[in-house]
């Protein structure tokens, strides 16, 4: 009889031991099932969800860059004050992504929509609309069964846009694209957005141009800074055999520079090579690329543009000009060197025989 009742008393605590855990295991796993079934999934997670399932796909763009993400930069040119534009070759590619496989074939369509730019955003920048851009692609696919467009948008800049020609030198412009989706597909609130900031320079260096009908200045109406900065008549006394030293570099005491008497219009300039000396071939470390420079109180520096040499310098000395497309009224000039016919190393020599300056 004991034994009876002391086996009874064991399975009744088996029993209560058993309902304990099954409780515990239920209140465990309830809010991993709540947040199972809350949850949505983050862009760009690979999450495949199953018929039936709560989760709907979510749509969005990402260039896959860590910065900037989602938006790129693109600096543009004038050419002096003609209305012909140098336009890069930078085009916006986007592919639309989702979350989740499409269950069906999705459309998409690229658009303009300035809205999305944030007022601290637009404080100090020209916001610029769809006279600037070609939208080349503006409707992509997402294929059924597929979690990406095969195509992708592509955007380029309009070399004809009167936004793009009437904006001022320095100036900056801002432009967000966005998205839209079909049958109701949702799309990512944070990745729904790609933003194109422009900057604009004008160039007036005309690589076309010629001295021809351009009047030389008096060689006494300037000086041009030579060994340690200072005035010299290296550049100046018609002798080809002699020549100025200066160097690659960013720093203005590197470059070439000249300090008019007064402020003139500058319609070209004209450098010469070195020659041979003692048999060495200075002419190789003659000018390939420059960058012009003018300033009106000879701190301050503005670029006029980038020019480069249209050939190979020989013992010939054959003059290099550097024509504007219209003349440049400053009183001072710079010329900094890029990079020589055997260098781009900083501080390396340059070599010059004669400078003159048309107006």
């Amino acid at each position: 009889m004991e034994n009876r009742i002391f086996y009874a008393a064991i399975k009744m605590k088996t029993n209560n031991i058993q309902n304990f855990l099954k409780s515990m295991s239920a209140a465990l796993l309830l809010p991993l099932a709540l947040t199972a079934c809350q949850s949505e999934p983050e862009v760009g997670s690979t999450l495949y969800p199953s018929e039936g399932d709560e989760y709907k796909a979510v749509a969005y763009i990402d260039n896959h860059l860590y910065n900037p993400k989602n938006s790129m930069k693109t600096v543009y040119a004038q050419a002096g004050t003609s209305p012909n534009l140098e336009i890069p070759g930078d085009t916006l590619r986007l592919h639309v992504k989702l979350t989740a496989a499409a269950d069906k074939d999705l459309t998409f369509n690229l658009r303009i929509d300035n809205t999305k730019l944030s007022q601290t955003e637009t404080e100090n920048v020209q916001v610029v609309g769809d006279d600037a851009y070609k939208l080349e692609r503006k409707t992509v696919t997402v294929k059924q069964g597929r979690l990406q467009s095969d195509e992708a948008f592509e955007v380029v800049l309009n070399d004809k846009s009167k936004t793009l020609l009437e904006m001022k030198d320095g100036g900056k412009g801002l432009t967000a694209f966005t998205f839209d989706g079909s049958d109701g597909i949702k799309l990512s609130e944070k990745y729904n957005t790609f933003r194109w900031e422009l900057g604009k320079e004008v160039h007036w260096v005309n690589p076309n141009g010629t001295v021809d009908n351009l009047k030389m200045l008096d060689v006494h109406s300037y000086d041009v800074l030579t060994n340690y900065s200072m005035p010299g008549m290296e550049l100046s006394d018609d002798n080809k055999d002699n020549y100025a030293r200066f160097l690659i570099g960013t720093h203005k005491t590197s470059w070439l520079r000249v300090n008019l008497h007064e402020e003139t219009p500058i319609a070209a300039i004209q450098l010469t090579p070195a020659g041979m000396f003692w048999g060495d071939r200075l002419y190789v470390l003659f000018m390939k690329e420059v960058e012009v420079l003018g300033s009106n109180d000879g701190e301050t520096y503005f670029r006029l543009g980038y020019a480069t040499c249209p050939f190979v310098p020989t013992a010939a000395q054959e003059p290099w000009n550097i024509v504007f497309y219209s003349a440049q009224p400053v009183k001072y000039l710079g010329i900094r060197t890029i990079s020589t016919f055997s260098s781009s190393q900083e501080n390396n020599p340059v070599f010059v025989s004669e400078m003159r300056l048309f107006r």
